[in-house]
């Protein structure tokens, strides 16, 4: 089913896996199961070009992206030095937040199937990030969540983990992300833009 995407549509994105930032570009990269050690730039999926900013062409209003990438060694021809996914370069229309800060590493859950980021959304979907008690979560709720939550999380189990949240439009006025339990998610094709 395709959904065709509105100016007044918010777009939730969430990515769970392995990442790496090109030092020279400044591009975040997000590891597929198709990436070619060899050729992360040809072959992983950029966060900027390849989702935001197609979101962004597409024309709508607002797009979250929750990024839990956990941090690897990696080294190639290009030279891709920093290990995660762990700082993004601002877009207009985008609200980042990356499972930790940069430089830093993620961590799994030592009692539990998910990173402590995912931990952390499970938790604030739930109805713990409600912090006006209005039963929606909004971005502005997860953004002060989310970093307490999961350093408490990491703290808990002898580990350092600070999210970092990456907001260029934190003034404007942005729809909610969600009931609590009840967050509806649509798959919706983003098209190509336009040649013209």
């Amino acid at each position: 089913t395709q959904v065709r995407l509105r100016p007044s549509d918010q777009v939730l994105f969430f990515f769970s896996g392995h990442g790496l930032n090109d030092a020279e570009t400044g591009d975040s990269y997000l590891l597929t199961i198709d990436t070619k050690a060899k050729n992360f730039t040809g072959t992983a999926l950029n966060l900027q070009k390849d989702v935001l900013a197609k979101f962004e062409s597409a024309g709508v209003g607002n797009v979250v992206a929750l990024v839990d990438a956990c941090q690897k060694t990696v080294s190639n021809d290009k030279g891709l030095s920093v290990v995660g996914v762990d700082w993004v370069k601002p877009t207009a229309k985008a609200v980042v937040i990356t499972a930790t800060g940069p430089g830093k590493a993620s961590y799994e859950d030592p009692k539990g199937s998910n990173g402590l980021f995912t931990k952390g959304l499970l938790a604030a979907f739930t109805g713990a990030a409600d912090k006006d008690k209005n039963g929606e979560i909004s971005v502005a709720e997860l953004e002060g969540f989310l970093p307490d939550t999961v350093s408490e999380y990491a703290y808990n189990a002898s580990l350092n983990q600070n999210p970092t949240v990456y907001d260029a439009v934190a003034t404007a006025p942005r729809p909610s992300l969600g009931r609590v339990g009840k967050v509806l998610v649509k798959a919706a094709v983003v098209p190509e833009p336009s040649e013209r």
